[in-house]
């Protein structure tokens, strides 16, 4: 980087503007300063081989335990069933028009909408004719859960996939996924 930055000192140096070293040394810095900001993103990544993940490596290759620790997740997950229920889970979601992974899109991000959709989940819990109505009709009981909840409609309309996966996931026999959504079941801080 440095070297192609002080190439193109040499190539744009015009000696009218100047002298040259301190010319070149701040399109350098310029340049590492760039090349910095630009591979901050990366930073926290840690390169891994394609075979270790695919499971094919041999732990001697893996000299930082990589391998070791893909493997170990990879059988702990296979061995708790958390693959089935979200198989499970996945099919049950597509009678309502979505898939379990199409829930990373349209999940709450920031604290207050988190607690505001907990809010209307706790409601619907709390009502098992909502709840009925939900799996009969397929549909988000939008405007009794707005009225009664006190969660605006325009968040329950929002966070509508999200809101029936967690009172169906939270309602059924999904304990390992259930675990993920512990934070529901917990009152608000007042």
């Amino acid at each position: 980087m440095a070297l192609c930055a002080f190439s193109k000192a040499i190539d744009v140096y015009a000696p009218e503007k100047g002298e040259f070293l301190p010319f070149a040394q701040m399109l350098i810095k310029r340049d590492l300063i760039d090349y910095h900001r630009s591979q901050k993103a990366a930073f926290h990544e840690l390169p891994v081989a394609p075979h270790v993940l695919e499971g094919n490596g041999e732990p001697e290759e893996d000299t930082q335990g990589v391998y070791l620790a893909v493997v170990q997740t990879s059988k702990e997950a296979a061995d708790s069933g958390l693959k089935e229920e979200i198989s499970a889970a996945n099919e049950m979601l597509q009678q309502y028009g979505f898939r379990f992974f199409d829930l990373t899109a349209c999940s709450p991000r920031q604290e207050k909408t988190r607690q505001e959709c907990a809010a209307a989940i706790r409601y619907m819990l709390a009502h098992p004719e909502l709840c009925e109505e939900l799996r009969k009709k397929r549909k988000l009981p939008v405007r009794s859960l707005a009225s009664d909840s006190g969660v605006s409609r325009k968040t329950i309309d929002r966070y509508r996939k999200y809101l029936i996966m967690a009172v169906l996931i939270l309602e059924g026999d999904y304990p390992q996924i259930a675990e993920y959504l512990k934070y529901v079941r917990e009152e608000a801080p007042v």
